[in-house]
């Protein structure tokens, strides 16, 4: 594609100056009228003749597929950001909730994206004071209320030595 439009911008210019260096020479007159004429008619020429290989379809095809590209990407890039968005805002509500009830820990949330639609597939609570039994029940109850999410996987972090 751009190896045609270079073609087209040789010839023009080719023409221009095979145009003005014969401009030069000729005296005036009816004469110069005539050059200027057929030279005009020889850029026309030396603008369109190119133009003829290019096949409109191919051009009109690559635009198309390209354009179908970007949008497929982009719809994609959104798809994406919308479900870590949410994941972190659940995740963030979720934290807010445990720490109101006085349970000191991290929330991950785990999801599925099929289509437009995400899907809340699990969670992974992480304690970092001890995570008794009856905070990780009252998270399980937390996450099944809030979110519906009963799949929890419960860790407790144990604070390392400096």
């Amino acid at each position: 594609m751009i190896a045609a439009f270079q073609h087209v911008i040789l010839c023009v210019t080719t023409a221009a100056i095979f145009m003005a260096a014969l401009m030069a020479f000729v005296p005036g007159g009816a004469i110069r009228e005539i050059v200027r004429l057929a030279g005009g008619l020889m850029l026309i020429l030396a603008l369109v003749t190119p133009l003829r290989n290019l096949r409109i379809t191919e051009i009109v095809r690559s635009i198309s597929d390209a354009q179908e590209f970007s949008t497929e990407q982009v719809e994609q890039e959104a798809e994406e950001w919308n479900q870590t968005y949410i994941t972190q805002q659940i995740e963030q509500y979720i934290s807010q909730k445990a720490e109101a009830m006085g349970i000191n820990c991290t929330v991950t949330i785990f999801t599925e994206q099929n289509g437009e639609e995400i899907t809340l597939t699990g969670a992974e609570i992480a304690y970092s004071s001890g995570g008794s039994e009856s905070e990780q029940r009252k998270m399980e109850e937390l996450m099944k209320d809030e979110c519906g999410i009963t799949n929890i996987q419960h860790k407790v972090q144990h604070a390392e030595n400096g």
